[in-house]
């Protein structure tokens, strides 16, 4: 784990100064490979976030990577990769510190964006006609 040097209070103090204006669905790709069904999954969910900073707004972009794999095959069954854009407004002049863009993803933003990658997933799996996959609360 890496080490930062962004304390607590400031990474507070960064929160405080933006604002959630928006989030969309940006990108989605869906593939299914019937023939790899089976009667459950093997799951692997990846994040994977970057950001990007236009004077006062800041868009950070969180892409998923899900896989479902039956345990008794090799190939993916289906893949689903969603890409959302989040996007916040800076509220105040608080200077933002380079490393906030690092942990923020992390630590704040995966729990802002997992419910939306949740529900698309629990109802494009729904809408594919295949048993219900409920997905934890969080990764």
């Amino acid at each position: 784990m890496q080490d930062y040097q962004l304390s607590v209070d400031e990474y507070q103090d960064i929160l405080k100064s933006i604002e959630l204006e928006d989030i969309s669905l940006r990108n989605l790709t869906l593939k299914t490979d019937e023939e790899q069904f089976g009667k459950e999954f093997k799951l692997n969910i990846k994040p994977k976030a970057r950001c990007q900073v236009e004077d006062d707004t800041i868009y950070f972009f969180y892409k998923f990577t899900f896989i479902a794999k039956s345990p008794d095959k090799e190939k993916t069954a289906i893949r689903i990769v969603p890409e959302y854009k989040i996007t916040y407004t800076k509220t105040s002049k608080t200077k933002i510190d380079p490393e906030f863009f690092e942990i923020f993803p992390e630590a704040s933003l995966k729990f802002i964006v997992w419910p939306y990658f949740r529900e698309l997933v629990q109802s494009t799996i729904s809408r594919m006609n295949l048993p219900p996959l409920i997905l934890p609360t969080i990764m």
